[in-house]
C-alpha cells in the first residue's frame, strides 16, 4: 500500500534518528544508510541504497497553491 511505502521512505530519509533495540554491542553502521535493500514484486525489482549528497542551492516554492475547482 501507498501508505505503508510511505513510512519506508520516512524510515530512509530519517532513519539516522532511529536506534536498533539488541542488546549486542552496537557495530556502528547504519541499517538505513550503509546497506543495500532490494523488493520484489512480480517480474519488476526495485533498489534502495543512500548517497549523500552535497546541497548547492534551495528554492523555496510560493506560499500559496493556487487550486482550479471543476465543475461536476
Amino acid at each position: 500500500s501507498f501508505a505503508s511505502f510511505a513510512k519506508y521512505l520516512e524510515l530512509r530519509f530519517y532513519g539516522h534518528q532511529y536506534t536498533r533495540r539488541a542488546n549486542a554491542e552496537p557495530c556502528g553502521h547504519s541499517i538505513h544508510h550503509d546497506y543495500h535493500q532490494y523488493f520484489s514484486y512480480n517480474q519488476m525489482v526495485a533498489s534502495f541504497s543512500y548517497s549523500p549528497i552535497r546541497l548547492l542551492e534551495v528554492c523555496v516554492p510560493l506560499p500559496k497553491i493556487f487550486i482550479k475547482r471543476q465543475a461536476p
